[in-house]
């Protein structure tokens, strides 16, 4: 029997297919972040707004070959919490109507873990606070802001704010779910909102 062999043959297509895969993987990361956008939108219940730029608290990342936001509009019908021993989260759903856009109308449920695909998008729940109507009223009690506010507070202990620049003023807020008093100190039981301060 005789065998022969021949230095490189097999590693010089190795290193081809090898700086190929490099070159592949480079230009996915190129059209990726070209391609990427991300955003978040802020909606309260029973409230609609487009599915467009001009409603997106925060845009990161757009880039040249990001697709078109549909102008669909979007409602929360509402949201539901699950709470273990009513202090745990353990699941949190927002109920949403997608309508008027290039897709057919449609009901969809969004969980922590289930986004809603819609076309080239995926919709994720990100996080949820709380929006009390505020009424605010002069030295006279004439009505000059009445209003519900979105509060981006995770935990009653953290003092959230807006302003008015009509009045210039800003409005600083602490909000209890479940309001009691222990020790002297406001606090709240849970985080679900069954005594609301």
């Amino acid at each position: 029997v005789r065998y022969f062999a021949q230095k490189g043959t097999h590693g010089f297509w190795g290193s081809v297919v090898f700086h190929l895969s490099m070159l592949v993987f480079l230009l996915g990361i190129i059209v990726s972040a070209l391609g990427r956008f991300d955003a978040e939108m802020v909606l309260t219940e029973g409230q609609t707004l487009a599915f467009s730029e001009e409603q997106m608290l925060r845009v990161n990342g757009k880039g040249i070959l990001s697709p078109e936001l549909p102008g669909t509009l979007i409602s929360l019908d509402k949201f539901e919490s699950s709470f273990v021993q009513g202090k745990y989260p353990v699941d949190y759903a927002a109920h949403l109507k997608l309508m008027d856009g290039p897709l057919p109308d449609r009901e969809e449920t969004v969980k922590v873990n289930q986004p809603l695909k819609y076309g080239r998008w995926q919709i994720f729940l990100h996080r949820y606070g709380f929006a009390p109507r505020f009424e605010l009223r002069d030295e006279r009690g004439r009505l000059f802001f009445d209003s519900f506010v979105n509060l981006i507070v995770s935990r009653p202990d953290q003092t959230d704010h807006f302003d008015i620049p009509q009045r210039r003023l800003r409005i600083e807020a602490r909000f209890f779910p479940d309001y009691q008093v222990e020790g002297g100190k406001a606090s709240s039981r849970s985080p679900r909102p069954e005594n609301p301060v």
